[in-house]
Order: structure tokens, then C-alpha cells, then sequence
């Protein structure tokens, strides 16, 4: 079963209590929405942010380059991974 939340939710989670979220959500997997920050094709990952222009942001990484294929900083995604 795959759990969904967005980035917002995610980073506060963090924020509030990583031990707590960690115990929740390392290990899972994690379906999460939110707009795209930063894009970095040459070490294959996005960073997501949060809808209030939170400091913090989710680093997502990918297995290959042309998984980036498209995306963009201010795109709004929804993406699928595990949570390290």
C-alpha cells in the first residue's frame, strides 16, 4: 500500500519531529505532490518544495537522467518513491 501526502505535509513532518517522521516514513512507499524547485539532470534529481515557500525542501533522486525528461522548476508533480 502506498501512502500519499504532499510536500508541504511532508516537510513539516520533518520539521516538527524527524524522529517521529523518520519512524514513520523511512522505508515506505511514499507518493507525495508539490512544485519543483530545482531540477539537476547531471546528478539525476528534483527538489521539491513546499506550497509556502518553506526553506526546506524533499531531494528526490533518480535512477537515470531522462527520468527528468520535461520537468521543470515551478511544475507541480506528483511522484512515487522510497523513502531513505
Amino acid at each position: 500500500v502506498t501512502a500519499a501526502t504532499t510536500a508541504s505535509e511532508l516537510i513539516a513532518a520533518f520539521t516538527e519531529n524527524t524522529g517521529k517522521a523518520n519512524s514513520k516514513y523511512a522505508g515506505q512507499l511514499l507518493t507525495v505532490t508539490g512544485k519543483i524547485r530545482e531540477v539537476h539532470a547531471s546528478d539525476p534529481r528534483i527538489l521539491l518544495a513546499g506550497e509556502d515557500g518553506a526553506k526546506f525542501a524533499i531531494d528526490c533522486g533518480f535512477r537515470h537522467a531522462n527520468d527528468l525528461a520535461g520537468l521543470k522548476a515551478d511544475q507541480q508533480v506528483t511522484i512515487t518513491g522510497m523513502v531513505e
